[in-house]
């Protein structure tokens, strides 16, 4: 689910604000890299984050 939902940010940073889409890249790391258990709605939560890395 991970990498879907950050195609979709992708998608709409580049059709909403205008970013053309070569200055991107997406990827998911949801499993793989969790900051926080899956044991509560909290939990959860902070795993569905967006992280901006400028390259």
């Amino acid at each position: 689910m991970s990498k879907r939902r950050a195609e979709a940010l992708k998608q709409t940073l580049t059709k909403k604000f205008g970013i053309d889409a070569a200055r991107l890249e997406s990827d998911g790391k949801g499993k793989s890299e969790p900051v926080d258990t899956h044991d509560t709605a909290i939990g959860k939560a902070n795993n569905r984050r967006v992280e901006f890395i400028k390259l």
